[in-house]
């Protein structure tokens, strides 16, 4: 269902289109400037226009369903749940259905039947009636975490070596590898790495040093797809580079 070397091509491409505009309009700060909270709705938008449904900040699906033989976990007010940068669905307009919602609803029915002459009853609870258009089941979606990353970023608003890189590289993409693997009820995903280095041959060798590292832990299920393009060196970065990388399922 999901071609993630399309969603690649959307991704970079939108970083180009977004440095080629800062380029023409001779602007003060290049792509490379921007933070984590400027980027997301930049991929989100070329996303959207590339035909997908786009959702952001979507609560997780199911880390609150217990494993097989463990004790079942107590729900979660939804201000504990973990969120997803950006989720795609099929087509745009589509809402997710949020398993935790019907789960509450089967217990507040189990509620209101104790006590009555139905308490005792064996009865099996159905499944969660999705109405034509209402949303798919989290499975049918593609969950994409975010991380950005910077060779070269302002700090304290002066540009320089991000003192903070190699931590960042290595440890944001890994959680988010952990998180979405972990989560029972979502089967397309990947980690989205937009690393931003003084040169391609560069950003490889670093993206390689990544991979490394997560396929030591078991964590990618293949080899990453990486795309990128040149940018026009300001603070020390010469290049913009996209990396997917798909998680194993734990």
């Amino acid at each position: 269902m999901w071609n993630l070397d399309d969603i690649l091509v959307t991704l970079s491409g939108a970083l180009k289109a977004e440095h080629d505009r800062l380029t023409d309009e001779q602007a003060v700060h290049n792509i490379d400037a921007l933070d984590e909270v400027s980027i997301h709705p930049l991929l989100a938008g070329a996303l959207a226009g590339a035909g997908y449904g786009v959702l952001r900040e979507v609560m997780y699906p199911g880390e609150w369903i217990a494993k097989p033989g463990r004790r079942r976990k107590p729900l979660p007010d939804d201000s504990q749940r973990q969120r997803c940068d950006l989720v795609l669905t099929p087509a745009p307009g589509q809402e997710l259905v949020d398993p935790l919602a019907s789960r509450r609803t089967e217990d507040k029915d189990e509620r209101d039947r104790a006590g009555t002459l139905f308490a005792a009853a064996d009865v099996a609870p159905l499944p969660p009636a999705i109405a034509p258009g209402a949303g798919i089941a989290p499975d049918e979606a593609c969950w994409l975490e975010v991380k950005v990353v910077g060779q070269f970023c302002p700090v304290a608003g002066v540009p320089g070596p991000n003192p903070a890189f190699a931590s960042q590289l290595l440890r944001g993409p890994t959680d988010d590898l952990r998180k979405l693997a972990a989560d029972p009820a979502i089967l397309h995903a990947a980690a989205v790495v937009v690393l931003f280095a003084h040169s391609e041959e560069v950003a490889r060798h670093d993206l390689g040093v990544l991979v490394r590292r997560c396929l030591d832990k078991g964590l990618i299920a293949e080899a990453p797809r990486v795309m990128g393009c040149p940018i026009l060196d300001r603070i020390g970065n010469g290049a913009a580079m996209v990396a997917l990388l798909r998680p194993a399922r734990s």
